[in-house]
């Protein structure tokens, strides 16, 4: 009895293996006409050719309590799919599964972590990045548009100007008496490119060379969110770099909603109200000013 059950578990070991090696040729059979075939023979059964070897650009999103508004943006990143990475630093410390199946390609990464802050969560996001020329760094509650226009328009800008090293879409200028910030959003006219001694964050499009050649973003306090004051700073050594900074607005990158909705329900006033953010706003922004107020100097003069 012992030798017979050997032998039909050995039977049923063979037929099992047989029909695995089936479904493998039946599936590169079935799959012979895909171009760029990186993997012939997968051990799992299954053939990823959705892989990106080699984008251009990643998209590197800080996920905190906007997860349905993220979601929302890699639905309209589809345009664009075929040239970008997207990473997810997920701040929550929790992975929901939604967010997760929201991911699509082989090579999208979700990076989990518990409330790190903004500025970690980018130079996280940044330091595993594939990309060959660009990064973009955007906030969860920032939607992104359909049409990806805006994208091209940035890259446009980067190939007119070899010079060009740094992109806002959300706000930027110069530092006047006092070092009072002037935003050309509120003061030009529609639409705006502005090179800049400052840009104000959401998003950011770098040149990844750049971007790492200055160190990228730096949390030079612990004050709060370390993310007050880091656009500021990163603007500050892209030029010291030897780059421009431009604010850039027009009908396409105006698409993008800014605080389009987070899943507490809070708005931007209701942020602003928030007793801990005024106090380590106040409390950095008089930090990076009496940290870099000569090299601000020194810009401002070659403007």
């Amino acid at each position: 009895k012992k030798i017979i059950k050997k032998i039909i578990k050995k039977i049923i070991n063979k037929a099992k293996y047989f029909i695995y090696l089936y479904k493998l040729r039946k599936n590169f059979s079935n799959t012979s006409n895909l171009k760029n075939k990186k993997n012939k023979y997968p051990l799992s059964g299954y053939y990823n050719y959705d892989y990106n070897y080699n984008p251009k650009t990643s998209v590197i999103i800080s996920n905190f309590n906007a997860e349905k508004t993220l979601i929302r943006s890699l639905k309209n990143l589809s345009e664009i799919r075929k040239e970008i990475e997207i990473i997810i630093v997920n701040d929550q410390g929790l992975l929901s599964s939604n967010l997760n199946k929201a991911l699509t390609n082989s090579n999208d990464l979700i990076i989990n972590s518990r409330d790190l802050g903004e500025c970690l969560s980018y130079k996280n996001g940044a330091n595993v990045s594939r990309s060959s020329d660009y990064l973009i760094f955007c906030q969860s509650d920032d939607l992104i548009p359909s049409d990806s226009s805006w994208y091209k328009d940035c890259i446009k800008e980067f190939k007119k100007d070899k010079e060009l090293g740094l992109i806002s879409l959300n706000g930027g200028g110069f530092y006047d008496k006092n070092f009072e910030p002037i935003n050309f959003r509120r003061t030009k006219k529609f639409p705006i490119k502005e090179y800049c001694s400052w840009l104000k964050f959401g998003p950011f499009i770098i040149k990844r060379d750049i971007y790492f050649s200055i160190g990228g973003f730096k949390s030079f306090s612990l004050v709060g969110e370390t993310a007050n004051a880091v656009d500021r700073l990163l603007t500050l050594e892209v030029i010291k770099y030897g780059y421009k900074a431009m604010l850039f607005i027009n009908k396409n990158t105006e698409k993008w909603k800014r605080r389009e909705g987070r899943d507490d329900g809070l708005s931007v006033d209701d942020l602003r109200k928030l007793k801990n953010r005024n106090i380590s706003f106040k409390k950095t922004e008089k930090l990076f000013l009496n940290t870099y107020g000569k090299d601000i100097k020194n810009i401002q003069k070659n403007l």
